[in-house]
């Protein structure tokens, strides 16, 4: 996928997920690699032709399961289709990554979660070929890449601890693969020193400026106060 993505432009967002999720017929306790393409253009017939490069390479034939609908889809229909994080209530504690090895990282992912989650509803989450594009002001650091997420899911407190202690193991052996952190996507209250690493240099220093600006009697409760 990684190959194909500049034969397709850029157009084609690789949505993946890995996690327990077996198809009609698949091995119940069997963990999966899930594949969704979405690709975009001008016309139609441009967004085809970014689909075409993968519709028409060896891909297709690695599937176990392939549903291959080539949809033409809106802005609204496209978003009714993201709707997979049905049981978010159960969600214990998360981390989100740039990465320039997602291929090493999400197999570590999944291996560690089908030995170790103590909850078998836990999954990892991967885009790759993330768009570095991103309009200035703005705080928004991409530093790799590709994108890599997990979540730890469980309904007591026991699952909780022990699903902070199979987090922080994961982040120490990922450590060497890890270029930065999603804001949106990391546990502040477990570790609030990764807000700083989810921002460069020079964007954390905006931040600081824009609060000192507009809250500088501090009113407002924040992440940048436990770490300036």
């Amino acid at each position: 996928m990684l190959r194909l993505l500049p034969e397709s432009n850029q157009r084609t967002e690789v949505l993946c997920a890995v996690g327990n999720f077996p198809p009609p017929g698949g091995d119940k306790n069997g963990w999966y690699w899930a594949v969704s393409l979405m690709s975009y253009g001008e016309t139609v017939s441009d967004a085809k032709a970014a689909a075409d490069v993968f519709r028409t390479s060896a891909l297709p034939a690695l599937s176990t399961v392939r549903i291959d609908d080539n949809e033409v889809l809106d802005y609204l229909d496209l978003y009714s289709q993201l709707e997979t994080d049905f049981y978010a209530q159960y969600r214990t504690t998360e981390m989100a990554v740039f990465t320039e090895e997602p291929g090493k990282v999400v197999r570590m992912v999944a291996e560690r979660f089908s030995q170790e989650a103590v909850d078998s509803r836990s999954f990892g989450f991967c885009v790759l070929g993330t768009n570095p594009t991103v309009p200035e002001p703005c705080s928004f650091t991409y530093s790799a890449p590709h994108y890599v997420s997990w979540y730890l899911m469980g309904t007591t407190n026991e699952d909780v601890q022990a699903n902070y202690a199979l987090l922080d193991k994961m982040h120490d052996e990922l450590r060497p693969y890890i270029n930065g952190y999603n804001i949106n996507e990391i546990d502040l209250a477990h570790d609030v020193s990764l807000a700083k690493q989810c921002f460069s240099d020079c964007k954390w220093e905006k931040l600081l400026e824009v609060r000192k600006s507009y809250d500088p009697e501090k009113r407002f409760k924040s992440y940048i106060d436990m770490l300036t």
